[in-house]
């Protein structure tokens, strides 16, 4: 334990000296020995008194030890006292403190928790002898905060890296077991089945630059961050990696460290070898329409997406080594979207086997449309023709126990087959799902071939299953204005909001909209085949809301009804809404 001194402390070794010496003689000493930090009125009466006539009162002298006067909010610490009591008597001790608990205090043994805050604290024991003469001694404590940085660490349940061994809410899980890097600083840490990591920073560390690699089975990552400079002044961020394509590792990073790069597109290229990760200057970096280069002293190089998602275009490349292009990366205007690309040199090759990426819906989906496609998201390009020629698997409704073979030769005969580039399957079945079912899938076998020749990672015995959503009647909610508004915009515009997303073609299905001019009485009629002459039509919140906007603007300071005679819009899977037909609005526009 370290010793803290007061500043009567250093006297000890003297009152030992003058105890013993007086006490070997028999002699009574004249003098008083006050503690210095004793209270002023234990000696009051020896002002202006006879000193020769003094009995001499010696109070008992005591020094606090603890482990440290530095520490931080909410912790404990342990404290002891020495004592001596010249008188020779036993000694009684009491505690107390500004701030914080004292959660223990056994005699000269105390402990003693920090409060939750950064303060100053004093610490004070009393040493009373048998004839109540009283010494004390304080200690000054400073409590800091604790500074701490966080990251969290999600993967989209899409990909296959990604354990989902139940059913689950939201398309983003934790990812448990990730480690957690600070090159150069010697901290390490992995994250909790919560996905977080948080490191402790001590004082030398904090207003540093930091370089942070996180990895999770085959996904590496690099970003930097600033830790924070003060004391207690504690920052997060968070990280959400989306499937991989070959040589790339790609995540969304929001928080302090990536509120810069908002929008933006943060490349680091890297040459993988004996287990290091190698920086690579001179990249050329397309992103969508935008084009830069990595330079020597920065290895990474950011660029604008350009436009605000879901996904924009990547490629990287530098004479000498292999092209990484046929890839895209999702890009927000709330995130960075972060990637650290592995090249290969010119004829070297990858021992990595072409793998799936991601399967949508994400395993254990529990709310997934009944006309949802299957994507099937490759970590390569692929043979076109090769995926099918010798593939089965075994769908089954679970609700019914329907179990039908799905085979490369018939698979035509039950989707509508889309490709995106030469990464992306999507299977558009022809008859929707069984609302409110699960459906598993197992794969007997899929034996196929990435461009390059080599074979696609054995996935017989691969499991998926989700459960559909209910498909509910579309019904009207609201209608925009609401009957008896007045002072409305002449350019609107009138808006029908839904329960549940439409078909926006439907809408020429079978329609009759009239409006009135009360002013004039005139009627304007209209149907599936005119409605685009009077009104532009858009189609907004997830294809939930209907907006009509008058091609020319309706008369100022003029009463109006809107009636909605038949408006047959259906589901995506074909349900006429209800709540629409024969509503009729009435108000009065303004002068804008």
């Amino acid at each position: 334990m370290k010793k803290i001194k007061n500043i009567y402390s250093a006297l000890l070794p003297i009152v030992f000296g003058i105890i013993t010496l007086f006490g070997a003689s028999g002699c009574a000493s004249d003098a008083t020995l006050r503690n210095p930090v004793s209270a002023e009125k234990e000696a009051e009466g020896d002002r202006g008194g006879d000193l020769a006539s003094t009995t001499a009162t010696l109070i008992p002298i005591i020094n606090i030890l603890l482990d440290s006067n530095r520490v931080n909010t909410g912790d404990e610490i342990n404290l002891r006292i020495e004592a001596i009591d010249p008188s020779g008597g036993s000694l009684d001790y009491s505690w107390s403190t500004s701030e914080g608990t004292l959660i223990r205090t056994d005699s000269e043994i105390a402990v003693w928790q920090a409060p939750q805050y950064s303060t100053k604290a004093l610490l004070t024991c009393k040493a009373t002898d048998i004839r109540g003469k009283i010494g004390s001694a304080t200690v000054e404590i400073t409590v800091v905060g604790k500074t701490f940085y966080e990251i969290k660490v999600l993967g989209d349940r899409s990909s296959l890296l990604v354990n989902s061994s139940s059913y689950a809410i939201g398309d983003f899980a934790p990812l448990g077991g990730a480690k957690v890097e600070v090159e150069g600083m010697d901290i390490s840490q992995l994250t909790d089945s919560s996905g977080i990591a948080l490191l402790s920073l001590d004082s030398e560390k904090l207003g540093k630059k930091a370089k942070i690699r996180v990895s999770y089975q085959n996904w590496d990552l690099l970003y930097e961050t600033l830790f924070p400079a003060q004391e207690g002044d504690n920052r997060s961020d968070e990280l959400v990696f989306s499937p991989n394509f070959q040589g790339l590792t790609v995540a969304m990073g929001t928080g302090h460290a990536f509120s810069p790069k908002y929008g933006m597109l943060e490349v680091a290229p890297v040459e993988l070898g004996t287990g290091l990760l190698k920086s690579i200057p001179e990249v050329c970096v397309n992103a969508g329409t935008e084009s830069a280069y990595t330079d020597l002293n920065n290895v990474r190089v950011a660029v604008s997406a350009q436009r605000f998602g879901p996904e924009t275009s990547l490629s990287l490349s530098k004479p000498g080594y292999q092209t990484i292009e046929n890839t895209y990366v999702p890009v927000a205007s709330s995130y960075a979207t972060i990637v650290l690309a592995k090249m290969l040199k010119n004829g070297a090759t990858t021992t990595v086997e072409p793998a799936i990426a991601a399967i949508k819906p994400y395993k254990y989906n529990q709310s997934v449309s009944v006309t949802s496609p299957i994507e099937i998201v490759f970590a390569q390009p692929m043979a076109r023709e090769s995926i099918f020629s010798d593939f089965e698997v075994i769908v089954t409704n679970k609700n019914t126990d329907e179990i039908f073979g799905l085979t490369g030769s018939d698979i035509s005969k039950k989707a509508t087959i889309e490709w995106k580039n030469d990464t992306t399957l999507i299977l558009h079945p022809l008859q929707n799902f069984t609302s409110q079912s699960v459906y598993s899938f197992n794969v007997k076998k899929w034996r196929a071939y990435a461009i390059d020749g080599r074979e696609l990672k054995n996935y017989s015995g691969l499991y998926h299953e989700f459960k559909t959503a209910s498909d509910p009647v579309p019904t009207a909610t609201s209608f925009v204005p609401v009957n008896g508004s007045s002072n409305v915009r002449r350019n609107g515009p009138f808006a029908i909001n839904f329960d549940t997303s439409i078909n926006p073609n439907s809408i020429y299905d079978d329609l009759s909209i009239e409006l009135v001019n009360k002013k004039t009485n005139f009627t304007t009629s209209l149907s599936e085949t005119n409605i685009d002459s009077f009104f532009s039509i858009t189609w907004t919140n997830g294809n939930k809301t209907v907006e009509f906007v008058p091609v020319n603007p309706l008369d100022s300071y003029c009463d109006y009804t809107l009636r909605f005679n038949k408006l047959s819009v259906k589901s995506m899977t074909g349900k006429t809404a209800t709540g629409v037909n024969y509503t009729w609005l009435g108000f009065s526009t303004g002068g804008m």
